[in-house]
């Protein structure tokens, strides 16, 4: 037996992965960070941050029958350990007219921003592939380091091309001799891609980021409240309760629907200027935590609530430190909490800064909390359910509201 190592790269050979994916199943795109987190007897946390560019996985479904079994076969016995580039899918362009064999540039009207230097590319679609390697781009000319090895028609789409493996093992279910299904995972090879640079947030307040995109209602939005304990117990008499920890902690795990892939990179772009776990943002609850009980005028840094239970069960809180009120016209106010007072019967909000208008119980359509949070995980899986839907999950947790962040 030979005990020559495999050459994982024959002459530098790359192959495409040729085969279609069945839209029966959900295509799924993960990105993951990697932070560490420590966690003081009082609660307060330290994080920090292991990985600055996310890994990425992606799994589909597949069936192949009769020639494509056996060329997924044929693939399986000498590619897996190798390097693949697989397109992906949700991302593309199409070629505006016919793209001759032998073509090293590419003009395009808007070229996307993943068409970068040292970029992979997949052009066309099924078993009618062929990958390429972007040299240069100027404007939205695009030079490669290959010629083309055939002729693209106008309308052929073309893909990023995503550099890594397959795991060290891959099954398949047999339906019959000549037809199986697949779960298919790949892993991305780190630093291949291009990196991702995500914009500035559209909105930031007291140093936060502030996401308003809405949760989908049409699943469960799971809340869970909870209070660090501990407890001191014989196993007879008394039992002693101590509170280490003076705040509690809100966990929401919501769905969120995109059409289209704006809408789902808005949310990846947020994952990455948050790291994962490592950075906050602030997250309106969308809830009437307190409704308006009097008339305030512009100028005022007074929000008036009625009774005292909001200022007995708020105020101090670290928590509970910003506000925001949105009025019928649409029209949102964000606010530090300065305090909550008793006065008479009922509480006051204390504000950092005047309300620019009158405000009126018939013109505040609702008020509540804007609370700090931070992801509930490292990981983000963009859920494709159709070439142009998908969903992402997003699990947050309330931290203290420090200042100074």
């Amino acid at each position: 037996m030979s005990n020559t190592p495999l050459n994982l790269e024959p002459q530098g050979a790359r192959e495409v992965w040729p085969f279609a994916v069945d839209w029966s199943k959900p295509y799924q795109i993960r990105y993951e960070f990697k932070t560490e987190i420590y966690v003081s007897r009082s609660g307060r946390e330290q994080r920090s941050a292991r990985r600055h560019s996310p890994r990425k996985r992606l799994e589909w479904r597949m069936v192949a029958d009769g020639e494509l079994l056996r060329r997924y076969k044929d693939l399986l016995w000498f590619w897996q350990p190798r390097d693949l580039v697989v397109p992906e899918l949700t991302r593309r362009v199409s070629l505006p007219a016919l793209w001759p064999a032998g073509s090293v540039s590419l003009d395009l009207t808007a070229a996307p921003d993943w068409l970068q230097p040292k970029g992979a590319v997949v052009v066309g679609d099924g078993v009618n592939r062929e990958t390429l390697s972007v040299d240069s781009r100027v404007g939205d000319t695009i030079t490669f380091q290959q010629l083309t090895q055939q002729s693209w028609p106008a309308g052929t789409r073309l893909y990023p091309g995503l550099v890594g493996n397959l795991p060290g093992q891959v099954s398949a279910d047999r339906v019959t001799r000549d037809v199986a299904t697949a779960s298919v995972e790949f892993i991305v090879r780190p630093l291949s891609e291009v990196p991702r640079t995500p914009p500035a947030a559209d909105l930031t307040f007291n140093g936060r980021e502030v996401f308003l995109t809405r949760a989908n209602w049409a699943a469960a939005v799971d809340s869970t409240l909870g209070h660090e304990v501990d407890e001191l117990d014989y196993g007879t008499g008394p039992i002693t309760r101590y509170i280490a920890v003076p705040f509690g902690v809100e966990i929401t795990s919501a769905t969120y629907v995109c059409e289209g892939q704006a809408q789902a990179d808005a949310l990846l772009d947020l994952f990455l200027r948050l790291r994962g776990q490592q950075g906050e943002a602030y997250l309106p609850t969308w809830e009437a935590d307190f409704v308006l009980s009097d008339n305030v005028s512009a100028g005022s840094d007074r929000f008036p609530v009625a009774g005292t239970r909001l200022a007995e069960r708020y105020d101090g809180r670290t928590t509970h430190q910003a506000i925001f009120v949105r009025l019928t016209d649409g029209t949102l106010l964000l606010r530090r909490v300065l305090g909550i007072t008793v006065v008479g019967d009922d509480s006051e909000i204390v504000v950092d800064s005047p309300w620019p208008v009158d405000l009126t119980p018939s013109t505040v359509a609702l008020s509540g909390w804007l609370l700090a949070r931070r992801l509930a995980s490292d990981s983000l899986t963009v859920e494709w359910l159709t070439g142009g839907v998908a969903q992402v999950q997003l699990g947050w947790i309330t931290v203290e509201d420090l200042e100074g962040v």
